[in-house]
């Protein structure tokens, strides 16, 4: 078996998940829909249904912890694709609330 994901699979399923929360909105299901991940805040076109936005910082605290081969992977990637992510999502996302959960 193949152990890489195909750039077109990952592309069926974020269109596919777009189309799943476009169509719950669209069809009023719920008054409230709560997406978890901060990735989320990359896929433009989720980025107009938004109402409200938060991003709950603890990933250094929950990934620090975990065990990474080569030792300095966490430092030398994890880390900085985080902080470029998070960048990121503060950069397209006006009014993104954050909240440090790393003291709760």
């Amino acid at each position: 078996m193949n152990s890489k994901i195909s750039r077109s699979y990952l592309q069926d399923v974020r269109l596919g998940f777009v189309s799943d929360i476009k169509s719950v909105i669209n069809n009023n299901v719920t008054d409230i829909l709560i997406i978890e991940g901060f990735l989320i805040y990359s896929i433009e076109e989720l980025q107009s249904i938004y109402n409200l936005s938060y991003y709950f910082d603890e990933c250094r605290k929950r990934r620090f912890h975990g065990t990474y081969n080569p030792p300095n992977y966490f430092d030398r990637h994890v880390w900085p694709s985080y902080l470029r992510a998070k960048k990121h999502a503060f950069d397209q996302i006006q009014d993104l609330i954050s909240i440090d959960s790393t003291n709760y």
